[in-house]
């Protein structure tokens, strides 16, 4: 389903923007985003109707406090990186802003910002932690789970090669699916993906 979606959606993003340029760029992220989103939320429904899919992605309010939880998974993944970086590998940093025109105007800037923090932290906590840890979770302890799901969401950053960076965003997967589990929402992951995206974009902006 994910695959049809970027596989169509592409074709007519490209057969009215081209293959290059910010129109076109944009574009093949909204795909991206769509298709994340829309094939969680599509397989959801279907096995447990609009409501209680909703609720099997975890998009229902978190059932005991998570104010704490949320705070603890945040600065445990900003040590952790901290850490890494220093110590481990230093991952190579792709412009993403830049490459989805953030330099090329105030609309590139507006699209660049609303995609990076907001749109990609929705459809990506939908999709990897309520659809994928969602469903590992059901079939598989829940450390197997969470450890699984994270190393899926660090592989799909190996696209650029860049294995360092998907390691780190393996555990950065881990914890999230692990506050899920602890919060049974995605709320707050949400809220943590949205915080990390948006230090990661005001860096990229500003260097």
């Amino acid at each position: 389903m994910l695959l049809a979606i970027a596989f169509v959606g592409g074709i007519i993003v490209f057969a009215i923007a081209g293959d290059s340029g910010l129109d076109a760029t944009i574009g093949a992220q909204l795909v991206l985003e769509a298709g994340f989103l829309g094939s969680a939320v599509y397989f959801a429904r279907r096995h447990h109707g609009t409501r209680g899919g909703l609720l099997a992605l975890g998009l229902g309010a978190p059932r005991r406090p998570w104010a704490g939880a949320t705070a603890l998974a945040f600065f445990g993944y900003l040590a952790f990186a901290l850490v890494y970086t220093q110590l481990v590998a230093q991952p190579e940093q792709t412009n993403v802003a830049e490459d989805l025109g953030f330099d090329s105007s105030t609309a590139g800037a507006i699209s660049a910002a609303i995609l990076i923090v907001l749109l990609a932290p929705l459809a990506e906590e939908t999709f990897f932690r309520g659809f994928v840890f969602g469903g590992l979770r059901g079939a598989m302890p829940s450390a197997a789970a969470i450890a699984i799901s994270g190393a899926i969401f660090g592989s799909v950053h190996l696209t650029t090669g860049n294995v360092a960076s998907a390691v780190q965003l393996a555990v950065l997967g881990a914890i999230l699916a692990w506050l899920y589990e602890h919060t049974g929402s995605i709320r707050p992951t949400i809220l943590v993906h949205v915080i990390n995206n948006g230090i990661a974009f005001a860096v990229l902006v500003g260097g």
